[in-house]
């Protein structure tokens, strides 16, 4: 303590020494310095406080779907029970299905291989068809061939717009799911 109080005298007189021009520039230095590191802390408090809330809220998220695990699985095995394993697609069964709607309606298409996501229950088989010069019947037909393949096929992404060369005719690109059961 008799340190501090030596230090601080020392330091009033040296302060006092100065003139009032540095001694202003001084004051004003220290005020900036102090002022930064008080809006350095209030941020990061407020960050922090942020960061608590939002965690807060993941928990209540977490702790809800927690509560309702049971009626979830029990949602999920009667859905899973209603479907029919055999119907799912595998990655070879979802290219030749769609090869084969594309050749009934006359869609002319390159189609490649799908992106696949694996998950604790189902693999999503997600394969992007590209359409050129197609009729707007030829695309009608197509949708509806693959609706009739649902809940095991599915179109979540078309987007379509008139060929520049033959505005009667579309092209653009269409997304098409499958799922896979992993029993």
């Amino acid at each position: 303590m008799k340190q501090l109080r030596s230090i601080l005298t020392r330091s009033k007189v040296w302060f006092d020494r100065r003139t009032l021009r540095e001694q202003l520039l001084l004051c004003g230095i220290v005020s900036i310095a102090f002022l930064w590191l008080f809006t350095d802390a209030i941020q990061a408090l407020a960050s922090s406080v942020q960061t608590s809330r939002v965690a807060a809220a993941e928990f209540e998220t977490q702790q809800l779907w927690l509560d309702r695990e049971s009626a979830l699985d029990e949602r999920l095995e009667r859905a899973l029970g209603d479907l029919d394993a055999s119907k799912t697609y595998s990655v070879n069964q979802m290219l030749e299905v769609m090869d084969q709607i594309a050749k009934q309606v006359g869609l002319q298409t390159s189609i490649a291989r799908p992106v696949s996501r694996r998950g604790n229950v189902f693999t999503e088989h997600v394969l992007t068809v590209p359409v050129s010069r197609a009729t707007l019947r030829t695309l009608i037909d197509f949708e509806n061939a693959v609706k009739s393949h649902y809940p095991y096929l599915g179109m979540d992404y078309m987007l379509i717009q008139p060929e520049p060369a033959a505005p009667e005719l579309l092209r653009g690109e269409v997304r098409v799911t499958s799922f896979e059961l992993n029993r």
